[in-house]
């Protein structure tokens, strides 16, 4: 690799000055020269611009496999293909250090090298390359040709490097310093089987990656690692696509996202955290072609146009989900057949104005079309559920169908030869194929398909004093009055945190599905958790109170949840919310939650319990957390000590702030996306206290949280 000096190309500037764009550049076109380094011109005259990223080449290679390399760079960086990079912090560090991406041969490759000596050696990053000569090229797409793409491994190869700089805490990379402290380092030295160094003659038998390779040093071997992982968890490493799993077994044995989330739980967790907006798709080297255009030309494409022109493509304001949807209109044009296209255009949503992810219904679409399932994507367009409205679970349940497809193909098959699904899925059987595609380690698809045949559906609607309309969904086998009594007290709920945190409710539906024991695998034993977009509730399994209180706790993680919140915080604050609560609504006080008359769930029952684990400070527990890493902390004694030490410092915070004041801090803290610090949260409780309080708040502090 050759390093650079930071200096960012003019033709960059815009990506990292503008990371709100609201429509993508990215229009394949290309280049004769490479706009800012005459040396890399001395030798070749093929460049693509990707988001500021360049493709080099040589008119001795087809346009063609310089053009795939490009769009799977594309596809890498906005993996969700609404037109915006997904991370502009890594991109932003590749744009730094000018990274490029080469397509040659290696004749070029040593002429190219041998040009670019001095300042602009030190001012280009080449990471990997992609060699025409003897790499693979599924032209048509890995899935579509059945062939594993070479560049899925080289692309991401460069890529890499921004998550490196990006997030040195979570994917540093190197033996040393603070980078060998990374989770990715931590998590490959566990799939090694131990921290080496060097390449050991023999790595460990329970070693699931073992790289033999001499040359590859500690860091390489985390890039690889990176590269293999990521593989396994979009899915691109799957036996039904290609045989690149079961050829690479010497150096990898893992194959798919179940199996990772099995066995690598720690990588797991790494590369599913939202906050770093890794791949989640295979990139097929599909990416839309598009121009730059003016704000008042969004409408202007003859492929859009040429059979819709709706008055929120023509009204010269172009919004981030507006360029999003035309970019995944696109490909589907391309794609669908004209009469499915037409239909898809005709419906009676698509003219009204965008909402903010309706392009993921169109994206999920053209991924099922991806797959072959070309007749299924004719099938589903004609459907009620997509014809009359879009709502947010509409495109989670194609999301659903693509995954069960690829990883629970008996359960696919189930559905869409049940009656109900022939008979073309409505709106509320489009909620159900949303939680049919539930796929974590506590709960799967395979758990649920009791419901595929069994189940009964409602929908009402609560209207939020702040948030206004909210629709509350709930699936059970069967009436069930004791359900419908949980039903009604998530409408208490949504209420009443909403009010409390004085911002409106962050999703438009709560979604909810009622398991006994019997309908599902006697391995689940929990009573219910809170999958982002659903909730799953096992009643039968609560006892007194514990229902209720479950059924706010899981409500309250809709606010806070393991993007914006520590682990202490998030817990302890559900639990908080979740007495709160019950408090206003007359069911059981604070202090009586508290003593130990309270039953099994008596907070002062569990903080003891964790003072006799030897954890009576919250610092003590995130030591041990960022000691033992979350796969192991969260399969301990101590884990639930999160939830008892957590609540129990926000409940005498609350004492002592005061309701409004308390609250204040709570609404100031939270955000969507941003994840909260320890040392922000008690600067924000510190910003509330008076002079005739603060003494006691600090002794509080740290007495219930230890030094900060």
């Amino acid at each position: 690799m050759i390093e650079m000096e930071t200096d960012i190309p003019e033709s960059s500037q815009s990506y990292i000055l503008d990371e709100n764009t609201s429509e993508s550049s990215v229009n394949f076109v290309i280049l004769d020269n490479h706009p800012q380094h005459e040396c890399l011109n001395l030798e070749l005259n093929r460049f693509v611009d990707v988001f500021g990223i360049y493709v080099v080449s040589h008119d001795s290679i087809p346009d063609e496999y310089i053009l795939h390399t490009a769009k799977i760079l594309a596809e890498y960086i906005d993996n969700d293909i609404d037109g915006v990079p997904d991370d502009m912090n890594v991109l932003t560090q590749l744009l730094e250090r000018n990274y490029v991406m080469p397509v040659w041969t290696e004749i070029l490759e040593e002429k190219t090298r041998e040009n670019v000596r001095t300042y602009c050696e030190d001012d280009i990053g080449f990471a990997a390359v992609m060699y025409y000569e003897r790499d693979k090229w599924p032209l048509n797409g890995m899935i579509y040709d059945g062939v594993w793409d070479n560049n899925l491994e080289e692309v991401w190869h460069t890529l890499s490097k921004g998550w490196y700089a990006a997030y040195p805490e979570y994917f540093g990379v190197g033996y040393y310093g603070s980078s060998s402290r990374s989770v990715l380092a931590h998590s490959m030295d566990l799939a090694r089987g131990g921290r080496f160094k060097e390449i050991p003659d023999k790595y460990p038998d329970d070693a699931w990656y073992s790289y033999y390779d001499p040359t590859c040093s500690y860091e390489c071997q985390q890039g690889e690692y990176f590269y293999w992982a990521l593989m396994a968890n979009i899915g691109a490493l799957d036996p039904v696509y290609t045989d690149k799993c079961e050829s690479s077994e010497d150096e990898w044995r893992i194959c798919t996202q179940d199996e990772l989330l099995k066995i690598d739980r720690s990588v797991y967790d790494l590369l599913n955290d939202e906050r770093f907006k890794l791949p989640k798709n295979i990139p097929q080297g599909n990416y839309p072609s598009g121009e730059s255009k003016s704000s008042n030309s969004v409408g202007d494409s003859d492929e859009v146009d040429s059979l819709i022109n709706f008055e929120w493509m023509t009204d010269s304001v172009v919004t981030y989900e507006e360029s999003a949807f035309i970019n995944n209109l696109r490909v589907l044009e391309d794609k669908l057949d004209p009469e499915a296209y037409l239909d898809l255009v005709s419906s009676s949503w698509i003219s009204d104005p965008i909402k903010d992810d309706e392009y993921m219904l169109l994206y999920y679409l053209h991924e099922l079309w991806g797959i072959g399932l070309t007749s299924m994507v004719n099938q589903i367009i004609q459907m009620p559920f997509i014809q009359q409205s879009y709502e947010p679970h509409d495109a989670l349940a194609l999301r659903t169908l693509y995954r069960l497809n690829i990883n629970f193909p008996v359960i696919y098959t189930d559905i869409i030869d049940s009656d109900w699904f022939q008979d073309g899925v409505n709106d509320d059987e489009s909620i159900l194929l949303q939680v049919l595609g539930t796929n974590s380690e506590p709960l799967n698809s395979e758990d649920l398909k009791y419901f595929v045949v069994n189940h009964e559906i409602s929908t009402s609607n609560v209207n939020l004093p702040i948030g206004g309309l909210r629709s509350i969904s709930f699936i059970q086998s069967g009436y069930s009055k004791k359900n419908l009594d949980v039903v009604d007290q998530v409408h208490e709920a949504v209420a009443e945190i909403e009010s409390f945190m004085n911002i409106p409710f962050p999703k438009e539906e709560i979604i909810m599905l009622f398991a006994n024991k019997d309908q599902v695998p006697d391995r689940i034993n929990w009573i219910g958790i809170n999958f982002g977009d659903h909730m799953v509730m096992l009643p039968t399994l609560a006892k007194g109170k514990d229902e209720n209180t479950t059924v706010v706790h899981e409500v309250a993680h809709y606010y806070w949840n393991a993007n914006n919140a520590p682990l202490w915080f998030r817990e302890g604050m559900a639990d908080f919310l979740a007495t709160y609560v019950r408090d206003k609504l007359g069911r059981e006080t604070f202090a009586e939650r508290f003593a130990f008359s309270s039953g099994a769930t008596s907070l002062e029952k569990g903080i003891q319990g964790c003072n006799s684990l030897g954890v009576k400070t919250i610092k003590k527990l995130v030591d041990l957390l960022n000691q033992d890493g979350y796969a192991i902390h969260s399969e301990s004694k101590l884990f639930l000590c999160n939830y008892y030490l957590g609540e129990w410092l926000l409940t005498q915070i609350y004492d002592l702030l005061g309701p409004d004041d308390f609250a204040d801090v709570i609404g100031a803290l939270y955000s969507t996306d941003t994840l909260l610090d320890d040392n922000v949260i008690y600067e924000a409780f510190l910003g509330k206290t008076t002079d005739t309080n603060r003494t006691q708040f600090k002794e509080l502090y740290e007495s219930l949280y230890g030094e900060l």
